[in-house]
């Protein structure tokens, strides 16, 4: 969970994104009602392979 890393190396990784990433979860957990779909969907395909390449990027160099 990227919430357990130490915030440094979070920073590190995600920058000033990490707020808006752990926002867009806790309104997806919380509020999943209220969330459109089609949001959801969008940022599976546009967001989330930034995510993973940053998380790989960081495993490869240690980080």
């Amino acid at each position: 969970m990227l919430a357990r890393l130490d915030p440094d190396i979070r920073a590190r990784i995600f920058g000033e994104d990490w707020a808006l990433m752990r926002g867009t979860r806790n309104r997806i957990a919380h509020g999943y009602a209220l969330v459109s779909a089609e949001i959801v969907r969008r940022t599976v395909v546009v967001d989330l392979p930034a995510i993973i390449g940053a998380l790989q990027a960081a495993s490869r160099s240690g980080s």
